[in-house]
């Protein structure tokens, strides 16, 4: 890969890596796909560069194409758009056939990009998972279990992650499952006291139920959503013993 070459597939890594806060596998993995991308257009422009080659029927074709494409982009250029612009903003036309891409992008080329990042300081995994646990859902809660199951799958370490969650010098941690689970029960409870009052009512018409029937049943509809409660926090990855302290 040249200079040239080189230096715009930097650039667009790092308006990649400025527009969110990424690890080092995101960024990785961000490359491979622009490399498979490119080896699949280059696959396709080799095949249509044989074909115009070969096959003087085809030429023809792309030839009527690409001559009523430059038509119809002339009377757009042309085009008096103060009565309709419903075209205005469409742009050219394109004719939709391959065009060559740019250079391959091999497994060195991805590396150098990595190693620069990091020389820039773009690329920190430490950093990321700082920020990272700082700003994941914020205001709607989430487990520290699922934060590293998260924080894993995006390549960053276990004792990275593991010090991003761990208490600072005044025993403080960016996140507390307590107050996480809090923060789920401010979204989930007003619901679920919703579905009880619907019940209530829905009870409470039913003439046939004598007032111990209804009551009996009221409990055992509110204890069966609780224990649905439970289980979606538990499953979200917050032990089963803090959610039953919090909810009860």
């Amino acid at each position: 890969m040249s200079i040239s070459d080189f230096g715009k597939l930097y650039e667009q890594t790092v308006q990649y890596v400025l527009a969110m806060p990424k690890s080092e596998k995101e960024i990785r993995d961000y490359l491979k796909r622009k490399q498979l991308r490119r080896r699949l257009m280059q696959k396709r422009y080799d095949e249509f560069v044989s074909k115009m080659k070969n096959d003087p029927e085809y030429r023809d074709q792309v030839k009527e194409l690409r001559k009523k494409v430059r038509e119809k982009n002339e009377k757009l250029r042309e085009k008096d758009f103060t009565e309709d612009n419903r075209t205005e903003y469409i742009g050219a036309y394109k004719t939709g056939l391959p065009t060559k891409p740019g250079a391959e992008i091999l497994d060195t080329d991805i590396e150098r990009v990595v190693v620069k990042l990091r020389e820039q300081k773009l690329i920190n995994d430490s950093d990321f998972a700082e920020v990272y646990v700082g700003s994941r859902k914020t205001y709607s809660g989430i487990s520290e279990r699922k934060l590293k199951l998260e924080l894993r799958r995006k390549g960053v370490s276990e004792e990275i992650a593991e010090k991003a969650l761990s208490e600072n010098e005044w025993g403080e941690k960016p996140r507390d499952d307590k107050i996480e689970i809090q923060k789920i029960l401010s979204r989930k409870l007003p619901k679920l006291q919703q579905k009880i009052e619907i019940r209530r009512e829905a009870l409470a018409a039913d003439n046939s139920l004598s007032e111990s029937e209804r009551e009996k049943d009221l409990r055992e509809f509110e204890r069966a959503e609780k224990q649905k409660l439970m289980s979606y926090l538990v499953r979200n990855g917050f032990e089963y013993d803090l959610v039953k302290e919090v909810i009860k």
